[in-house]
């Protein structure tokens, strides 16, 4: 796929141009500690934003933000000379002295902050001609995005979808592929472009995944969402939020948008039926739940088969049958809030369950594993790939694939290095509970030592039987694709949808989905 500036214009359906002072009384807009009001302004005339100077194009703003490791102060220079019309930078003593002579600098206090707001005023506020549901949750953004975006485009309308698989129109293809962001949720300038870019194609409705990291960094605070999602709240991302009262506080944050109108609530989830019992007065609320028959959208008589699940469900706007071609209690529950965020925003009810049924598979959510065009068959295991990097994800996924086999259970994980460490015993543990076979291999393992993660892993778990070690991620997966039984079913956990493994600051081609097709049908040819 080719690369490009995500934050330039030159790479959308229109041509977009602004002021330099129109974008910097965005940002007094936002923040009153910041005003124009005798700042010395050259009135430019911009017709790009770059956050990277190696991108940036002559008549582009520059907005020098600090990175983890660098300092966007930095990178000035580079991009004056690239010709950029004016730079705009945080508030730095040292720094605001050295180019304080020089017009074509501006120094903004908290300039994070305001990027949302002033990529949105360049861009000509995109959000306000679209319809937005906003997805947030530990687990489940991806799959309820995807499904809010294909039941829309399955009943007639243009559906969209933004998130970690990359952003574009459903249903998507070879010939109109997801474009990557490499982020759950785009940093504030590349999310108001490719929601610029979605408006000029004429979409109707914009599924969006809020990641905590985006809701905690302001990357979508000028976003105007119609709906807000919550699926679940459960650990992760303690490396990044320290403990769960920030991390809550984070996602707690979307349903705060005085834009919204509407809000799907989880109930079967604690944080979920906090945030239904206290949320804004105005918000029209549904709540959603497996569990709870007083929920407004409800299922109930399911049965889960070999690869689908068969459900009746109960709402406000009326109760039907809905069929999903996927296997996963989860997916099931992700499916009732993306039908609640459709039908609050006046989606019928009778097509949409119509509309599941032709629901495509999402890449590494719960994804059964075909080979030379087929779903596995009699005499193979079932072979699921699942994005399940958390605690409470491996939980869902391990109880759920129990429902789908009359055999053993096999898992297939490791954890990710350098993120929170805590919850490796604790993925050991709930791995040895509800999996008959595991076998523990690396993930993307960054710059920790595999071996060290799968020792962390390995504390969890008290008793060795039926657990097996193998760093080589590709042995293991081949090992448990040998060894299963027809009857058993193979949870390969933690990558899903990626085509790599990050190991020492490299990006080594590798899918589980390939992977285990390959010796799936090395294992029908010895057949």
């Amino acid at each position: 796929m080719e690369a490009f500036n995500m934050s330039h214009p030159s790479h959308l359906g229109g041509a977009y141009e602004s002021r330099v002072k129109d974008l910097l009384i965005s940002c007094q807009a936002a923040d009153n500690e910041f005003n124009v009001n005798g700042i010395n302004i050259d009135n430019a005339l911009v017709t790009g934003l770059s956050t990277n100077s190696q991108d940036v194009e002559p008549g582009d703003v520059f907005i020098a933000l600090n990175g983890l490791n660098t300092r966007g102060h930095d990178f000035i220079d580079r991009a004056i000379d690239k010709g950029a019309v004016a730079i705009f930078a945080d508030t730095d003593g040292m720094f605001s002295l050295r180019y304080q002579l020089n017009k074509q600098v501006f120094f903004i206090p908290n300039l994070a902050l305001h990027l949302s707001r002033m990529a949105s005023c360049f861009y000509r506020d995109p959000s306000q001609q679209l319809s937005v549901v906003g997805i947030t949750g530990t687990n489940g953004k991806t799959s309820c995005s995807h499904f809010v975006a294909s039941l829309a485009s399955g009943i007639g309308y243009q559906g969209a979808v933004i998130g970690t698989l990359g952003y574009g129109l459903y249903p998507h293809s070879s010939e109109r592929p997801l474009v990557e962001t490499g982020f759950t949720t785009p940093d504030a300038v590349q999310l108001q472009s490719c929601l610029a870019d979605l408006q000029t194609k004429a979409v109707d409705l914009v599924a969006l995944e809020v990641s905590s990291h985006a809701l905690s960094q302001c990357r979508a605070d000028a976003v105007a969402f119609n709906v807000a999602v919550l699926t679940n709240l459960s650990r992760d991302h303690l490396d990044f939020h320290q403990d769960m009262l920030s991390y809550a506080k984070a996602k707690r944050k979307l349903f705060s948008f005085s834009c919204l109108d509407a809000a799907i609530i989880n109930i079967d989830d604690e944080f979920g039926l906090s945030i239904s019992e206290q949320r804004p007065s105005h918000l029209v609320c549904l709540s959603y739940s497996l569990k709870n028959s007083e929920a407004d959208i409800y299922a109930f008589q399911t049965k889960y088969k070999a690869n689908s699940i068969e459900t009746r469900v109960k709402t406000p706007y009326g109760e039907g049958s809905l069929q999903l071609p996927f296997v996963g209690q989860f997916n099931l529950s992700n499916a009732l809030a993306a039908l609640g965020a459709l039908l609050v925003s006046d989606y019928p009810l009778k097509d949409l369950l119509r509309a599941f049924s032709t629901v495509p598979m999402i890449p590494g959510r719960m994804e059964v594993v075909s080979y030379s065009g087929l779903v596995p068959d009699k005499e193979q295991p079932l072979v699921v790939v699942d994005y399940a990097h958390t605690p409470e994800a491996l939980e869902l996924a391990l109880t759920t694939l129990r429902d789908h086999s009359t055999g053993h259970v096999w898992c297939v994980f490791g954890c990710g290095g350098d993120r929170d460490h805590g919850k490796r015993a604790t993925m050991g543990r709930i791995a040895h509970q509800l999996a008959d076979q595991i076998i523990v291999t690396s993930d993307n393992p960054r710059n920790e030592l595999a071996e060290q993660i799968i020792d962390d892993i390995l504390l969890g778990i008290e008793d060795m039987q039926g657990v097996f070690v193998e760093q080589d991620r590709s042995a293991a997966i081949a090992f448990a694709v040998q060894h299963a039984t027809q009857n058993d079913v193979i949870l390969i956990a933690g990558k899903g949808h990626e085509q790599f493994q990050l190991i020492n600051n490299e990006k080594i081609p590798f899918s589980d989905v390939a992977v285990a097709q390959s010796f799936l049908e090395l294992r029908a040819s010895l057949c």
